[in-house]
């Protein structure tokens, strides 16, 4: 299998889930210059794929939005505080 072909599987696979192994991507990117191994990983960034080192590293959270990362806070919330909740006047702005 070539190199592009090695890549495109490594994206398609980086997509589903989330994340990149760096070592992975450094073996795939052996033959290329530095400015097509920047843009590679420039396309990953904006593909919302992280790259690491390691599985530990992985954030599943880094790319929410402000909205998806309240809304998971709210879940979270005991009901007791109210710093995440949304008040009766941004449900009139709305």
């Amino acid at each position: 299998m070539e190199n592009r072909d090695k890549i495109k599987n490594l994206i398609r696979n980086g997509r589903e889930i989330g994340y990149i192994l760096r070592d992975d991507l450094d073996k795939c990117l052996a033959d290329f210059n530095e400015t097509d191994k920047q843009y590679v990983i420039e396309t990953l960034d904006g593909m919302e794929i992280q790259l690491i080192q390691t599985i530990d590293e992985y954030d599943e959270y880094k790319y929410l939005s402000g909205r998806e990362a309240i809304e998971i806070l709210q879940s979270l919330s005991d009901g007791n505080h109210e710093a995440f909740v949304k008040s009766s006047d941004d449900d009139e702005k709305s």
